[in-house]
């Protein structure tokens, strides 16, 4: 995924804005809304112990940080409508840091390496053969 498909998932992403599902934001309920918002794009290797980024081809490593980068800019949008306290505190790289580290661990966002290769009989190519 390149920048600008980062700054459009962004803008998507704000456009799509929901709530989180109590009314006190934390980092694990900052973390399954990530889930929900970016799992169709973000897998989180274990094994390789790294963000992938689907492009639309394949699951290419986050070697820009934009997992890191969409987990702040989720942040701060959970803080638009909160008081000062609140938004001074989800807008701390340490609540970015543990909605990512929650995220890690989210069952619909983990691989490993076994995970990439399920089909021993398919070559690693766009249309498995």
């Amino acid at each position: 995924m390149n920048y600008q498909d980062m700054k459009d998932a962004d803008r998507a992403a704000r456009a799509a804005k929901t709530a989180v599902s109590n009314d006190i934001i934390t980092e694990k309920s900052a973390a399954e809304q990530f889930a929900r918002e970016y799992g169709d794009q973000l897998r989180y290797c274990r094994s390789a112990r790294q963000w992938f980024l689907w492009n639309g081809v394949i699951w290419a490593r986050d070697e820009r940080g934009g997992a890191y980068h969409w987990a702040g800019q989720l942040s701060s949008r959970l803080g638009e409508d909160q008081n000062a306290a609140t938004r001074k505190n989800l807008g701390r790289a340490a609540f970015a840091n543990g909605v990512e580290k929650f995220a890690q661990h989210d069952p619909r966002l983990v691989m490993t390496a076994d995970d990439w290769n399920g089909d021993p009989m398919l070559l690693g190519t766009p249309g498995g053969t």
